[in-house]
């Protein structure tokens, strides 16, 4: 029972890393998660692919896909 509690490491998704993907993702709207998170590791931020994907789906910025027309 003596062990702590709690977040064991830091958290990565930052207010200044979740603006970057913003930023990433408006500058070019078909880039993939896995081409911003590899940008941003470049840049020198530490982000898996599952936390850009989830930046992404939080604020809404999923590709638009096309309705199906219905021909009839």
């Amino acid at each position: 029972q003596s062990h702590k509690r709690g977040p064991k490491t830091r958290y990565r998704r930052t207010a200044e890393v979740v603006r970057q993907v913003i930023r990433y993702r408006f500058l070019d709207p078909e880039a993939s998660a896995e081409v911003i998170a590899q940008r941003l590791c470049q840049s020198g931020w530490t982000i898996s692919i599952r936390s850009v994907q989830r930046v992404v789906e939080d604020f809404g910025l999923q590709k638009k896909t096309l309705p199906l027309s219905s021909e009839g």
